[in-house]
């Protein structure tokens, strides 16, 4: 629809006044006239809009029915007047006139005014943005999206309807704005709900069938909304006009609402005119057909107004439901409201208005009612039928009423649905316990608890004999009830089967051919030992005779079993008993016996029979097992037995006193005195000394290494269970001159109790090297300086340290070695790793030692080195790249050696005249002869300074000249180390950039790449000092050695694994004589007999213990025999 503002004269504030229609809250359809309880104010220089009360309901009587209609106002929404306020703000302020199309003015009081100032025809929400909508509208011109959404988009079209209902998605709402719409909707296996504004959304036939018609009509069925396969769908505040329908073929049915094999929710729908003339053409409101069990159809709140029909079912309905429906003229003559065939669906039409003038409203037919409300106003079925030609008249008050043909009636009691029931209750009135001849009587109550009269009703009893009549013909509904009686007399069948008789009454009542029942079971105690003597007694109960007689037997004993020794009892005492059984009952016992299963009974036979009072002893006896200690008591049981009783039992008890208890006795069982290295043999002895059995005897030895020693299970009283051990002696050991340890035994009953020995360990007697020439230390080679002094120039020691393995000289003038050896750095002519001394072969007259990362070179007293080990960068000298397992010469030499030195892949000497001399790894120039060639053989290295000191690394050699200064050569080029002056020992770390010195002082500095030395704190003034791969050691003034650094291995050997930055003493260390620092582990030659001893890594063996665990305190080296 186009909507045209268009400037106008001033004459539009006249017709505002005329048409009184300022207030545009009350807008009726063109031929519909609003009433108002008040004029309209209007005022020409300030427009004032007053709200005026509306009625919102006319009632309409139509000419010739007499019967009022409803006429429904159209009331805009919330939005609606906020956009028709708004225009109307724009039109009286500007001076404009509402036209239409053509040009000619509209008023404002009318619906086609409505409809131009809002948005009126279908819309839905924008699958694919919440925010907007799609609408549909004959013309989109004007067309302004609903509040609250923010646009969209409007799709011109002639069907607006039938379009939004193809493009909405399942599950939609299409909203419908209030206005008219002439087209004929069909909606298909859909899920949509169509919404309303109420009855301005009007629905009606266009005037012609069109071209359409095919794809709406469900056979000769003609509707304006066809919902069909499968569809579901809600439809509300809406007014369907069958009014104007245009001509349809002879037999058809026009209806508003056709719903074939769908479900549908119907609601606060208006349906009317669906009336026709012609009697060959039916109208009706709503049409069902096929809404099998598959479907259900709800149609709540909705009026039906004069049509001939409200709701017309086909007989295919199985599911409607309405309630509160209005139905008013919706018939003639002999037409029906509802109408069907199927008697088996179920269609539920509740609190229904009808006319009271028009009593055709509600009818449906036979098995397809349930209607109207009961006195509570609730919706219930009647549980009756009806048939086509029955008729409900009005409904007056809470009650129903009906003027039915034949049996068929509906209940006058407010519609209450039929529950028929019968309950029976049976009870004893004769008291027990009963005997065999004893009568039990009962009393069987059966009553009508239903709402609903029953007939042929009867009682049944199978196992009684019920007397008299005991049934009705009728029994009155709600509490009607008769009374019978019964009696059953208990026979020796009812005695042999136990102490219970059990019966049950059956009661049963049948209403509308169908029968009910119900149960009453009572239980009766009976005495099994009561008799009677008779003469005849059969199970029908006759010929029965108590001549008083008969004395019920009663059979009894007693047993007494009692102890007559005197405790305590200790293992194979004996325990003696008395078992006494006694008959305490009223007759004589037959064949009485005792027995006593955990006892030895005396001489104890059968007694054939025991008069009444009597009584039967018979001994037993028990000895005493060490199962009954284990336990601490013995219990058994003395039992007596007759041919007319139960057994009957008495027991006893005896208690032991439990003592356990075990003793330990460990003891050495190999020979000392025993030295570093030894082993140490024992005995450990668990002794049972308790009285009872021990169990889980555990021995454990925590200072010794056991044998095997299975846990014990369990250890008999006196007996023993003996476990070895052994320990080997350590260092520790030898440092404490003796070994204490402890055996420790243990049970489950008892607690652990140990025995300790201890052993004297004696230290090793070594032989310290003989030094050749002298007998001593080799001369200082003094050297003249300004000022007059001597300064000795020495090189290498007496024991050395490389990655992994360690070399000392050895008594006289020999050579042992031990760890890794995998590149024959060990020197005893294999390549197996040593994890203790041996000899280096063929080889003596050794005056001291230097070790690179993997080889060994040895400085003779003759002046001659001689290599062993890895040689691939050639380091051992010999003009070949050839590992060597055994010592080979150095060649070359220009003359006799004074000091030797090793990198980690090359050796240095130092000749008697200063020249220093190197072969192997020259990768960065460290042999500093002016090359980077590698050297298979001594090569002059270009020094241009006299050296008191040299000391290999890993890319540089170390020297410090006569006053005491150091410097890093590579490539015949001297980096001095920084605040560094009067140095005494010097050491490069030959596998990194550090280096560290012990100054005149007594300090030690240390330093890296930065070659900046710093002092290392918590020191005491030292003599010596080696460099490891990431720890350092110092030998101190005192003979004691210090560590820092990394102690991953125990390198630092203070019995720790924690790093530290600052030096620390190692542990159990005094007189030391010389170091050896290795990459992770350190050597000593310590005490008057220079010991060996190590500690750190011992991965390959280097700590000589013949081990391979790390230590973090030093072991003592276990040396060979002296060859």
């Amino acid at each position: 629809m186009k909507t045209k503002i268009a400037r106008f004269f001033q004459i539009f504030i006249i017709l505002v006044f005329l048409l009184g229609s300022a207030n545009l809250q009350t807008v009726f359809a063109q031929d519909e006239t609003p009433v108002v309880t008040e004029p309209v104010v209007v005022v020409t220089e300030e427009v004032v809009v007053e709200a005026t009360e509306v009625i919102t309901e006319t009632l309409i009587v139509e000419e010739g029915t007499g019967v009022p209609t409803e006429t429904p106002t159209v009331n805009p929404t919330d939005h609606e007047l906020e956009v028709i306020a708004d225009a109307v703000d724009t039109i009286l302020s500007s001076d404009l006139v509402l036209v239409d199309a053509l040009g000619n003015p509209l008023p404002l009081a009318s619906i086609e005014t409505q409809q131009t100032l809002v948005s009126n025809d279908p819309w839905f929400e924008d699958p694919s943005d919440s925010t907007k909508v799609i609408a549909y509208q004959t013309n989109c011109d004007s067309w302004i999206a609903p509040l609250p959404y923010t646009g969209g988009k409007c799709i011109p079209t002639l069907t607006p309807i039938q379009d939004a209902v193809d493009n909405a998605p399942d599950g939609a709402t299409i909203h419908i704005e209030a206005a008219t719409f002439t087209e004929r909707v069909s909606i298909e296996n859909r899920v949509l709900t169509l919404s309303g504004s109420g009855p301005g959304t009007v629905l009606k036939a266009p005037t012609t069938l069109g071209e359409s018609d095919d794809k709406i009509k469900g056979d000769d069925y003609y509707s304006l909304i066809y919902i069909h396969n499968n569809s579901v769908v809600t439809l509300s505040n809406m007014l369907f006009d069958g009014s104007g329908f245009p001509s349809l073929p002879d037999n058809s049915v026009f209806t508003g609402i056709l719903i074939k094999d769908s479900s549908a929710n119907i609601s606060n729908i208006t349906v009317k005119n669906f009336s026709n003339s012609d009697s060959k053409i039916l109208g009706a409101g709503i049409v069902l057909d096929g809404i099998t069990n598959s479907y259900v159809v709800t149609v709540d709140n909705n009026s039906f107004l004069n049509n001939e029909f409200g709701i017309f079912d086909t007989g295919k309905t199985n599911n409607l439901y309405g309630i509160d429906n209005i139905f008013l003229n919706n018939t003639t003559d002999t037409n029906l409201p509802i109408l069907g065939t199927n008697d088996t669906g179920k269609i539920t039409i509740c609190h229904a208005t009808s006319s009271a003038t028009n009593p055709y409203n509600l009818i449906t037919v036979a098995q397809r009612l349930i209607v109207e409300k009961n006195k509570d106003g609730e919706c219930v079925p009647n549980g009756h039928g009806l048939h086509e030609d029955d008729i409900i008249p009005a409904f007056t008050g809470d009650e129903c009423s009906f003027a039915g043909q034949g049996d068929q009636t509906i209940l006058n009691n407010g519609c209450v649905v039929p529950a028929p029931a019968i309950t029976v209750v049976k009870s004893i009135t004769s008291s027990g316990p009963y005997v065999e001849g004893s009568t039990i009587t009962y009393s069987i109550v059966v009553t009508n608890t239903g709402n609903v009269d029953l007939t042929n009703v009867t009682v049944t009893d199978p196992k009684a004999v019920i007397s008299g009549t005991c049934s009705a013909t009728t029994l009155a509904k709600e509490g009607g009830s008769f009374t019978c009686t019964a009696s059953h007399m208990v026979n020796e069948i009812d005695i042999a089967s136990g102490l219970t008789y059990v019966n049950t009454a059956t009661a049963k009542g049948t209403y509308a051919g169908v029968e009910y029942s119900d149960d009453g079971e009572v239980t009766a105690d009976l005495d099994i030992l009561g008799c009677m003597d008779k003469t005849a007694i059969n199970y029908d109960q006759t010929a029965t005779i108590d001549d008083g007689s008969c004395i019920a037997p009663a059979p009894a004993i007693t047993v007494v079993k009692s102890i007559t020794s005197t405790g305590p009892y200790v293992l194979g005492d004996t325990i003696s008993y008395n078992i006494v059984v006694t008959n305490t009952g009223n007759v004589t016992l037959n064949n009485v016996s005792i027995t006593d299963p955990a006892a030895v009974l005396g001489t104890c036979p059968v007694t054939a029979s025991l008069a009444v009072g009597a009584t039967k002893t018979c001994t037993a006896t028990h000895i005493v097992t060490q199962a009954d200690m284990d336990k601490g008591s013995f219990s058994n049981t003395g039992t007596g037995d007759s041919d007319e009783t139960a057994p009957k039992d008495s027991t006893v008890e005896t208690t032991f006193t439990k003592s356990p208890a075990i003793t330990v006795v460990k003891s050495i069982t190999s020979t000392g005195p025993y030295v570093l290295g030894d082993t140490i043999s024992y005995n450990i002895v668990v002794t049972n000394t308790g009285n009872v059995t021990l169990n889980n005897v555990s021995i454990t030895d925590p200072a010794a290494v056991l044998g095997p020693c299975p846990v014990t299970a369990t250890l008999a009283v006196g007996a023993t269970k003996t476990c070895t051990a052994s320990h080997v002696v350590v260092a520790a050991d030898v440092t404490s001159g003796s070994f204490t340890n402890t055996g420790i035994g243990d049970s489950d009953e008892t607690t652990p109790v140990s025995s300790s020995v201890s052993s004297i360990i004696t230290a090793p007697t070594i032989i310290p090297p003989v030094i050749p020439v002298t007998g001593g230390t080799p001369p200082a080679l003094l050297i003249p300086v300004t000022g007059g002094q001597l300064i000795p120039v020495t090189g290498g020691t007496l024991i050395v340290s490389g990655l992994g393995h360690s070399c000392m000289t050895y008594n006289n003038g020999q050579v042992i070695c031990w760890g890794l050896n995998a590149s024959g750095q060990v020197g005893d002519g294999t390549l197996l790793d040593q994890h203790k001394p041996v000899y280096v072969k063929d080889l003596e007259g050794v005056l001291n030692l230097t070790a690179g990362s993997k080889h060994t070179c040895a400085l003779m007293i003759d002046g001659e080195i001689w290599c062993w080990g890895e040689n691939s960068s050639g380091q051992l000298g010999n003009n070949t790249v050839v590992n060597s397992n055994v010592p080979v010469k150095v060649e070359g030499l220009p003359d006799k050696v004074l000091a030797i030195t090793a990198g980690e892949e090359f050796t240095c000497a130092q000749m008697m005249n200063q020249d220093v001399w190197c072969w192997g790894k020259n990768n960065l120039g460290q042999l500093n002869d002016g090359t980077t060639t590698n050297q298979l053989k001594p090569v002059k290295s270009k020094l241009n300074t006299m050296l008191a000191q040299i000391s290999g690394g890993q890319e540089f050699l170390l020297g410090s000249d006569f006053f005491g200064s150091v410097n890093e050569w590579a490539k015949v080029q001297a980096a001095a180390v920084q605040q560094l002056a009067g140095s005494l020992s010097i050491s490069a770390n030959r596998w990194g950039d550090t280096g560290c010195a012990v100054d005149s002082d007594g300090s030690v500095k240390c330093w890296d790449s930065n070659l900046i030395s710093t002092p290392i704190k918590n020191t005491l003034p030292a003599m010596e000092v080696g460099a490891g791969m990431e720890h350092n050691c110092v030998v101190n003034n005192d003979q004691t050695v210090s560590c820092w650094g990394v102690n991953l291995s125990g390198q630092l050997g203070n019995g720790s694994n924690t790093d530290s930055l600052t030096a620390t003493l190692v542990k159990n260390m005094s007189k030391v004589r010389a170091l050896g620092v290795g990459a992770n582990h350190t050597c000593v030659l310590s005490g008057t007999n220079n010991a060996p001893m190590c500690w750190g890594e011992n991965t390959f063996g280097q700590l000589g213990n013949d081990s391979t665990t790390n230590s973090n305190l030093p072991v003592f080296v276990i040396l060979p025999a002296i060859q």
